[in-house]
């Protein structure tokens, strides 16, 4: 703790030791100065509060200050409980070392009373209770640096979950909009396709329609004339049905490159070679 942290929290506590808090009006003044003691986290160990307190341990006319300094704090911590938990927690870490310091310097001073013939009493011990003393003050303060590291521990856990959970929603979010994607896109090429499928029939109802009609003339018509009309006929459907199925294979996105062109070219060839044939024979 920095020195002026340490002097303002002495100033606090002699505050506190001035007489209970009579009202409401000065309990708002105190969890307002206790909000700014504990202003950027200041953490104070015992040796601080030993520092702050033994004076009024000392001084005759003060020791039943420090029971109106627990008492004042104990109405803050109530009063703190219910709007700022973290604020009362660290009020009550204070209060705590207080209430320490008190009954050490009680015990200690039990300890150290003379005896008729004006000897302290336990006076060779004097030197192994200080001595404890100042460990349990180590530990003590060990003790809250171990829990600030379990809680800074605690703290990155729940940020590392945290990351990992907004990860995870990202890639559900993203995998969620793919799909979406991909079945408008299918629904998209369904309907074009049953729509294509659609004129193929009516194209290819029509064209036996029509073939129907020249090839039940038959007996009226010569060979040139009907060679003429079932290759023009031919060209002219096969190409458009070769057409509506490559247009489908270009909305699937399924258009591959196979041989099945030359396969149009060669049927394409023979449907003109009748065809000129036929035009030579009628001219």
């Amino acid at each position: 703790m920095t020195a002026g942290k340490k002097e303002q929290i002495g100033a606090f506590i002699e505050k506190l030791s001035h007489g209970l808090i009579s009202d409401e009006y000065e309990l708002k003044a105190f969890l307002k100065e206790t909000a700014a003691v504990y202003q950027n986290d200041p953490r104070h160990s015992y040796a601080d509060i030993f520092d702050i307190v033994f004076p009024l341990f000392n001084d005759p006319d003060r020791k039943g200050d420090v029971d109106v300094i627990i008492s004042n704090l104990d109405m803050i911590i109530d009063k703190l409980s219910v709007s700022d938990q973290i604020l009362a927690g660290k009020t009550e870490i204070l209060r705590d070392h207080i209430n320490l310091e008190l009954r050490r310097y009680t015990a200690y001073s039990q300890l150290t009373l003379m005896n008729d013939t004006g000897d302290f009493l336990f006076k060779g011990k004097l030197d192994e209770i200080e001595s404890r003393v100042r460990k349990f003050d180590e530990i003590s303060d060990y003790s809250e640096e171990f829990q600030i590291k379990i809680d800074n521990a605690s703290a990155e856990l729940q940020k590392r979950i945290d990351d990992v959970s907004a990860e995870q929603k990202k890639r559900s979010d993203a995998a969620s909009a793919e799909l979406k994607k991909r079945i408008d896109k299918i629904s998209s090429s369904s309907l074009t396709t049953l729509s294509i499928f659609a004129g193929i029939v009516i194209a290819f109802t029509g064209a036996v329609s029509f073939e129907s009609d020249i090839l039940g003339n038959l007996k009226d018509t010569d060979l040139s004339t009907i060679g003429f009309s079932i290759s023009l006929t031919g060209l002219v459907f096969f190409n458009a049905l070769v057409l509506l199925l490559h247009f489908i294979a270009v909305s699937s996105d399924t258009e591959k490159k196979t041989h099945a062109w030359s396969f149009v070219i060669g049927v394409n060839a023979l449907l003109i070679a009748v065809f000129c044939s036929s035009v030579i024979s009628v001219i």
